[in-house]
């Protein structure tokens, strides 16, 4: 209960309304010492008027009044008001009376004739239970303002985290082509699902030297912020190892494994465990070295069509692993290579049928890229139940017996006629309009590439500035004078048992250029990755290139 004092200053700035027909002008006295502002009416009727034409903080009415009662008044005024405080000043006393005022929400009573003392006391006992009915409701608003703003603050910090996470991660294969001993083309697509904005799933894939890659995915135990911080301390640690061996020339696979999980095993509680995967890709030798701490099985397409599963090597890792297995398997005879944490493989399907494990070794098998896969994983499963991470890595064999090739001079005048003749050929592969002018639209923008920025060496920032001067078609015929390389367009039709490709080559004999910058894992990466590549990768499955960033590779879905 509120102190006299409080009450005091309280009710020096409240209104009140006091109706009645026969209003003492002494109480009228009292009440103007007692509030800021006593409005009166002289009937109930004039009363309702005036509460709706005013601020009214407390409602003091008799019950026995001409045209409109106290009651229905009261009744009138609940109807607008559920909480304002209402003193009734009446002479009946009689139970269904009171019952019928009570259930009308009055606050307080005042027996007639009126007595100071008790109106002071109802005063104060509806002034005080209205205010600290505000002031509740004003906690309350408080309290859900500040759960608001903690909820806003914890999503800010998380998505943040989320943030550092995907910074962390480093996709070194992205975007880029690797090309075997015997003229086939590796490349891989990466699938990143979180089932929450913090994630016990990472990967990294990193180039440690020239055709040599190490993929890896790792899975902590749990979920949220303590399996994000394992995922997170274990990747920065793998990049800074790969960094230094980089450095200094001395990347040795077993070596890494054994010092990552001597590291890591260190740092998890007595209880947790951490499952990863790690390959070594040597593409110039065509063999990969794999060590599998309780991960699934790496599924293998074979040319032939058959399937190889590579089964987990190692325990789990924990504080207490001392051992240490590493395979190797052969390329050579590889199509297509899976690996993956088991949010993938161990969600349920539709209706709880089953888990998708029974169904993902069709799927891999019958998907051409990786949004095939995970379009096939989400129709065929329920909401998933974990994070979802894989990385296909797969190759394309190119026939010689269906390739078509243009070689042409840096000159703008046949890179412009170059365009008509490819579409010709593509016309004569019978391919729908649509497919055809998507084709073409991203073979133009790559061509264009090829003979700006690869032979002719001009920067995006200086053709912006030479094309808002107008001159930049000027200076283009005279730079290709003194240039003398060839762009070599080479189209070839691919064929499988699911589908067939149309793969096209537009290489040229500049001095390339990173292909790292058209990495969009990365967060902070503001590269300029170029208006052309932008709608061929749009426009294409996919848009690859060579280490070297000299050959763009188109391919596209054809049948």
């Amino acid at each position: 209960m509120l102190d006299f004092n409080q009450l005091f200053e309280i009710k020096k700035g409240l209104t009140v309304l006091y109706v009645d027909d026969e209003a003492a002008p002494w109480l009228i006295r009292k009440l103007m010492r007692i509030f800021k502002d006593v409005i009166v009416a002289e009937d109930g009727i004039k009363g309702l008027m005036k509460f709706n034409q005013n601020h009214v903080d407390l409602i003091l009415t008799d019950y026995m009044m001409p045209e409109l009662n106290g009651l229905d008044l009261i009744r009138k005024i609940r109807k607008i008001n559920q909480r304002i405080p209402i003193i009734l000043i009446t002479g009946h006393v009689d139970t269904d009376f009171l019952i019928e005022s009570i259930n009308l929400g009055v606050t307080q009573f005042v027996i007639k004739p009126i007595k100071m003392p008790a109106l002071i006391d109802a005063i104060e006992m509806s002034v005080s239970q209205y205010v600290v009915e505000d002031m509740v409701q004003k906690n309350q608003a408080q309290e859900l303002e500040i759960l608001r703003y903690k909820e806003k603050y914890h999503s800010t910090q998380q998505e943040m985290a989320f943030l550092k996470e995907i910074k962390i991660i480093k996709n070194e294969f992205g975007h880029k082509t690797i090309e075997s001993p015997d003229g086939s083309l590796w490349f891989a697509g990466v699938c990143y699902v979180p089932l929450d904005i913090l994630s016990g799933d990472s990967y990294s894939i990193r180039e440690v030297s020239r055709q040599k890659y190490l993929f890896f995915i790792s899975d902590a135990m749990g979920k949220g912020l303590s399996a994000s911080v394992t995922t997170i301390l274990t990747t920065s640690f793998i990049n800074h190892m790969i960094d230094q061996s980089k450095y200094n020339d001395s990347f040795d696979f077993k070596d890494f494994v054994v010092n990552y999980t001597e590291f890591i095993k260190k740092e998890l509680l007595a209880e947790e465990i951490l499952c990863a995967a790690f390959a070594f890709f040597d593409f110039q030798n065509e063999t990969m070295d794999y060590a599998l701490y309780s991960m699934p099985p790496v599924l293998i397409e074979k040319s032939d069509g058959s399937l190889l599963k590579l089964k987990c090597n190692n325990l789990p890792i924990m504080r207490y692993l001392n051992s240490h297995v590493i395979n190797s398997c052969p390329l050579t005879d590889a199509k297509k290579i899976l690996i993956y944490s088991d949010g993938l493989n161990e969600c349920h399907t539709l209706n709880k049928s089953g888990i998708y494990m029974e169904q993902l070794e069709e799927d891999f098998i019958n998907s051409a890229f990786t949004n095939d896969l995970y379009e096939k994983f989400k129709a065929a499963t329920d909401k998933s139940e974990d994070d979802v991470t894989f990385i296909l890595l797969q190759r394309f064999s190119e026939p010689h017996e269906n390739q078509k090739t243009f070689v042409i001079e840096s000159r703008i005048e046949q890179v412009n006629s170059l365009v008509p003749e490819v579409e010709t050929y593509l016309t004569s592969l019978s391919l729908n309009d649509k497919l055809k002018a998507a084709i073409i639209s991203s073979f133009n923008e790559l061509l264009i590439n090829a003979y700006e920025h690869g032979n002719l060496n001009i920067k995006s920032r200086e053709k912006d500035d030479m094309v808002v001067k107008g001159i930049y078609e000027e200076f283009l015929l005279e730079k290709e004078t003194h240039i003398d390389k060839k762009i070599t367009v080479t189209i070839n039709t691919i064929k499988n048992k699911l589908r067939e490709f149309l793969a096209i080559k537009v290489e040229d004999e500049g001095l390339g250029f990173d292909v790292s910058t058209l990495n969009d894992t990365n967060p902070d990466n503001k590269q300029f990755s170029g208006r052309g590549i932008k709608i061929a990768k749009t426009l294409s499955n996919k848009v690859l290139y060579n280490e070297l960033g000299t050959m763009a590779v188109l391919i596209n879905t054809i049948r």
